[in-house]
């Protein structure tokens, strides 16, 4: 999140919290606290009984959950059961002094849940903590979601776990597996739920809008399976037959010739860092990337030899694609986007085998993992109301709807 000039991103919640609008996030990448030990200490201090609880705890009461509030006496940060800490953003163009923002379940769950700390999920589970980035199902985030919006947050960001792996610990679901459709059951009811809930509190389509959107999509490692729909007929996975192709990259660059050191960030698109940091024209660098361009593995689903990389990328490419931060340490030497069924690593063992723990390889440039979705809902209306849902604009932080025009206007700009 660090640009070229070496300064942090600007925060996606800033333009709301200026216009006067709260914005929760459940499970968001980049919105919350995202680890149960630095993390903590930053927000609560090295000292403070926050960063003295158990790790499980600390988990559950810290991480995952927030919201980033607005200035003034109507904010949710005001409540009397918040207790705010400062939001601080040293980077961010205009400054952001003043603003706080409340950081986990247990700061957040008072002040949108009657003052309580114990929740239910839209199952009627319960739900007293946040349960990790693998435990997000629809019934979950669904339920802070819920609560955030009819609590008054007017912008609410949610992140759902993936439907085809068995949260928390595994194994991979194959399509139409009798697991997968277990879970997209749940899944859908998690989904009624979340509308009806917020249906009976008046939100609804006439005055919020839905935006429903995949960060990536991913690509299915496994045999393509016939005779069977997931419905009547469940497919079934022999041993062999689902994983990723794991490929133990550093084997093939031995019996290849390569005897420089390296560092590798382990991925379907793995970035390789050579030691001592040769230039991109550097005699070594050219030789390692012409090796590893030419690599091939056999494909176990393809019943072939294939290349291994299907592009690769050194620094001056990597700037063209907005790939270079402003920390040079963190720009790899070169880059290899793989074959659509490998995950790229280091290690002892069999070269190239099938990892049955992951099936959904994602950060190719795949047309399958690279094209995603998003769609939305609203209805169009002209009538003003007391409460947004959307708007970067002080105007839009005070109306539940918003002009014809706008929301057309939006789909056009999106469209391009």
């Amino acid at each position: 999140m660090v640009n070229e000039e070496g300064k942090i991103a600007p925060a996606p919640w800033v333009p709301f919290t200026r216009a006067g609008c709260d914005v929760g996030n459940v499970s968001v990448a980049n919105t919350v606290l995202q680890n149960n030990t630095s993390d903590v200490v930053n927000v609560f201090g090295a000292d403070s009984p926050e960063a003295n609880e158990t790790p499980a705890q600390k988990t559950a009461d810290f991480v995952g959950i927030a919201i980033h509030c607005a200035q003034g006496s109507s904010s949710i940060c005001a409540a009397p059961d918040g207790n705010p800490k400062a939001d601080p953003l040293p980077d961010e163009p205009g400054g952001y002094d003043g603003f706080q923002a409340l950081y986990g379940h247990k700061y957040v769950a008072p002040v949108i849940n009657g003052g309580n700390t114990d929740m239910t999920d839209l199952l009627g589970e319960p739900l007293t903590g946040f349960p990790g980035f693998d435990g997000m199902f629809p019934k979950v985030t669904g339920a802070y979601v819920a609560k955030m919006l009819e609590a008054g947050v007017q912008v609410v960001f949610g992140y759902i776990s993936d439907a085809h792996d068995s949260h928390p610990s595994g194994p991979a679901f194959g399509p139409g597996s009798t697991g997968y459709v277990a879970q997209l059951q749940q899944y859908e009811q998690g989904f009624a739920a979340f509308f009806y809930e917020l249906k009976t509190h008046g939100i609804d389509e006439t005055n919020t809008v839905f935006v429903v959107t995949a960060d990536e999509n991913d690509h299915f490692a496994g045999v393509t399976k016939t005779g069977c729909d997931g419905v009547t007929t469940p497919c079934v996975y022999n041993p062999g037959e689902i994983g990723e192709v794991q490929v133990l990259v550093n084997q093939l660059l031995t019996a290849a010739g390569i005897t420089t050191e390296y560092g590798i960030h382990f991925d379907m698109a793995p970035g390789y860092y050579l030691n001592g940091n040769p230039s991109e024209t550097d005699p070594v660098t050219r030789q390692f990337e012409r090796v590893l361009g030419n690599l091939t593995i056999d494909d176990p689903y393809l019943n072939q030899t294939v290349p291994l990389s299907v592009g690769l990328a050194d620094r001056a490419s990597m700037k063209l694609l907005h790939m270079v931060s402003g920390d040079p340490l963190r720009t790899p030497t070169v880059v290899s986007w793989n074959e659509s069924n490998a995950w790229v690593q280091t290690g002892n063992g069999t070269p190239v085998s099938i990892n049955p723990a992951f099936a959904w390889v994602h950060g190719g440039i795949q047309p399958e993992i690279a094209q995603t979705c998003s769609g939305s809902s609203a209805r169009a209306s002209s009538r003003a109301a007391s409460t947004t849902r959307r708007g970067p604009t002080t105007p839009m932080c005070g109306r539940r709807s918003w002009p014809s025009w706008d929301w057309r206007t939006t789909i056009a700009m999106m469209e391009g």
